[in-house]
């Protein structure tokens, strides 16, 4: 029983510690790096790295794509720490605890404080897993990831079409932290939930609520280019070189949209702990309409 973990970063300095904690010799793995940046150091022999500067969405389809395992950890992200080591070793017991593949293991995520894995009031009480482990063939029975998502809620639809099969959401035994970031560092949730969640609604809610019944159809990634041009909506992967990509980010820019849009985690937890309050919900519609 092999799993890939799969890794989207664009910090390779990061990689030796997620190796260390992953690494088990107990367990038949294969950890698969994609960024834009290449690592300054070989990398173990069980690992890969694929060189890519396409959209976040797309990112994880080659990484889900191109894994060899039964079962797929979408680890996808370094914002995430374990609080535990030898992570894989937990996964395959709660893996090997289950009857078939019809399960999702979700990660107990820790978010500035709060726990974030829990069922969600926004999302009709469903649990929304966080880095989880689910099986390959699920993943291609469902059609993969749909290409209409840029950057954020892709993962979250996923997850939702693989529940409309039959999956049951498990907790896998392994805890993270959401690490600290610095306050002006713009986040991709902060720059793209808007377009992401809009798309995300449109297909799930009807007469404004959530419907997860819902049975609908997804724009595939094709194979073409897929490692090198990101398929529509790019968002701001639109640029095929690296150098010009890096060259027309703002930084500047990005940091006082940041600052505009209040996207802070003190914010943040006021909205989310009081998206009911009439004010609160009017506020959050201007800071939208103003800046996003």
């Amino acid at each position: 029983m092999k799993i890939s973990v799969i890794f989207s970063s664009r910090r390779p300095h990061t990689w030796k510690d997620l190796y260390d904690q992953i690494h088990s010799n107990n367990v038949d793995y294969e950890i698969i790096f994609l960024g834009p940046f290449k690592p300054n150091f070989e990398l173990p022999k069980n690992c890969r790295f694929i060189h890519t500067l396409v959209k976040p969405s797309q990112c994880a389809e080659i990484g889900f794509r191109e894994s060899k395992g039964k079962f797929i950890f979408a680890y996808l992200t370094d914002d995430y720490k374990p609080e535990q080591n030898h992570i894989l070793e937990i996964l395959s017991k709660s893996i090997k605890a289950q009857k078939d593949d019809l399960f999702i293991l979700t990660t107990q995520l820790k978010s500035y404080g709060d726990i974030v894995t829990k069922p969600s009031q926004e999302f009709n009480n469903l649990i929304i897993p966080h880095a989880p482990v689910f099986s390959k063939r699920i993943f291609n029975l469902v059609g993969g990831i749909d290409s209409n998502f840029i950057a954020v809620m892709y993962d979250v639809d996923l997850y939702l079409r693989m529940m409309q099969l039959g999956c049951k959401v498990y907790p896998s035994g392994v805890n993270f932290t959401e690490k600290k970031r610095p306050l002006l560092e713009p986040t991709l949730f902060g720059d793209f939930s808007n377009l992401d969640k809009k798309y995300f609604n449109s297909v799930w809610k009807t007469n404004n609520k959530y419907d997860f019944k819902t049975v609908r159809k997804i724009k595939k990634f094709y194979s073409n280019n897929i490692t090198s041009i990101s398929q529509e909506p790019k968002g701001k992967w639109k640029y095929k070189s690296f150098i010009l990509f890096y060259l027309m980010q703002s930084n500047f820019k990005n940091k006082i949209l940041k600052i505009l849009r209040l996207d802070f985690p003190f914010f943040r937890n006021i909205y989310y702990n009081n998206k009911d309050n009439y004010f609160i919900k009017k506020f959050a519609k201007l800071i939208k309409f103003l800046f996003y």
